[in-house]
Formats: C-alpha cells, structure tokens, sequence
C-alpha cells in the first residue's frame, strides 16, 4: 500500500510540475510574440490621415477617432478590467488582463480571474498561428485551445478589434453607405466591419464575423461577432472605445446569450 501511495503521489507531482513548466514556457512563447509585434513598422501618423473621398460617415468616424498631429505607432498596449462568462451556463468571473495589439500583425492577451476559480493564462494570435491556453493557479493546465479552428478564430478576434489600433482603420476600404462599414485583411482572410457612430463620430457598435464554434450543435462556423461601447478614452492624439460589453451573434436574437466578457480598457499605451 505504500508503495501504491508513493507511485499516485509522484505521478501527481510530475502532472502538476509538466504543467507548471508549460504555464512558464506560455508566458515566454507570448513575450516573443509582443516583442515580434512591436518591431514591425510603424503606421499612421499626419501622412497617412488622407480623408478626403471616403464617405462621410467613414471621414467623421476617423476624424474623430485620429487627431491629425497624432504620432505613427507600432502596436498599442492597453489593460482590461472587467467579468467573463466561460460558458454559457456558468456564471460570470472578475477578470484583470493586459493586452498588446497591433492590426495587420496579431496580439497577446495575458488574463487572471479571481476568486473562487483562479485561473491565469491567455489568448493569442501571430503570423497564421493562435491559440489559449489557461492554468488552474497557475499549476495545473485545464484549458488548451489550439488547432486550425481556434487560430481563425483568434485572427477574427483581431480584426474585429481594428478600432483598437486605429491605423488599421486608415488603410481598409470604405464603402459608401450611411453608415461606416470598412474592409479589410488580415493574413489572407478577409473582413467586413460594420460600425454604428454617434453624431460626434463615437464608435457605439462594431459588428463583424469570426470563426466560432458558439452553434447549436458545436460546430464551426463564420458567427457574427461583436461590441457594444458606452464611453471612449483620448491618449496622444487617438480616441478609442473603453467601456463594453462583447459576445457573439452581436445584432441577432441570440446577442443576450452571446454576451461573455465586459469590461474597460484603461492605462492606453502607443507603442511609437
């Protein structure tokens, strides 16, 4: 029976110490990553904000968004603090995350929840590559994403927070409409992103499609996908939404359901 003892007590350590390993080996796979992102070139700047020829709506969008003395930028880091809701069931979990992002290019997020369920990891995308991966107290690794699904789906991600990096926004297609609605690639996939602005040229609304498995029957599939903002915060010359909520089938009877993760977006940083 000791012996029995011993064997269950040393293969529980070496599961807890692989995972322990592997949580560390994430940290530095996404500290690569942010260090790849803030070393392509910068975009924008005074140069780049060519407005004139874009439908109003994109024109007062912009102005709005983009100051015209604003600086050319590598990738932006911001913090999130808000709640998630991991399953559809479940119910809704403190969250504190940071976040580097830069479109075209990709992005890091690094998140913990709090109590009573402590988990710590993140979410990822770059170079056609994406993935999430969350450990239980940092020890044991109970949520593992990856796979060609899970990278569209994180390439959708940031293409649908393009408004986060305004650049991105400068070079898509406008289209012409009464509303902003914007085109635009992101390694080889195209998106579409629809905005809803107030009369001061506010992002309200942004709605777009990414790959997700959020179906009836689990299976995947291009899903709408989006936010609803209700406040903004100006940092060196560039205005971006702050407050939120975000989910999928944004804009369809299933939104209310589709709600998983609000929050507000502080302590901007642009990576010059």
């Amino acid at each position: 029976m000791g012996w029995l003892i011993l064997g269950i007590v040393l293969s529980v350590t070496a599961v807890v110490l692989m995972s322990a390993t592997g949580f560390w080996s994430h940290r530095r796979k996404l500290a690569r990553i942010e260090r790849e992102l803030m070393a392509m070139p910068p975009l924008g700047g005074p140069n780049a904000r060519k407005l004139d020829g874009l439908p109003a709506p994109a024109r007062k969008l912009l102005e709005h968004m983009i100051a015209p003395d604003a600086p050319p930028i590598r990738a932006v880091r911001f913090r999130l603090d808000g709640e998630i809701k991991p399953g559809k069931e479940g119910g809704w979990l403190p969250i504190k995350s940071t976040e580097l992002l830069r479109v075209p290019g990709g992005f890091t997020w690094r998140a913990a929840t709090g109590w009573p369920l402590k988990l710590a990891g993140g979410d990822h995308y770059f170079d056609s590559e994406g993935g999430v991966n969350f450990w239980l107290f940092g020890l044991l690794h109970i949520v593992k994403g990856r796979g060609r699904d899970v990278m569209r789906s994180a390439r959708g991600r940031a293409a649908c927070e393009a408004m986060w990096f305004p650049p991105a926004l400068l070079a898509a297609e406008w289209l012409p409409g009464e509303t902003p609605v914007c085109r635009l690639q992101l390694d080889g996939e195209d998106y579409t992103l629809e905005f809803k602005i107030a009369d001061n040229g506010r992002i309200e609304s942004v709605r777009g499609e990414r790959w997700g498995d959020e179906t009836d029957d689990r299976s995947w599939a291009k899903l709408k996908f989006g936010a609803d903002f209700t406040d903004e915060v100006t940092a060196d010359g560039y205005t971006i939404p702050s407050q939120f909520t975000a989910g999928w089938h944004h804009g369809t009877d299933k939104w209310e359901q589709g709600k998983f993760f609000r929050a507000t977006l502080s302590d901007v940083k642009w990576i010059e």
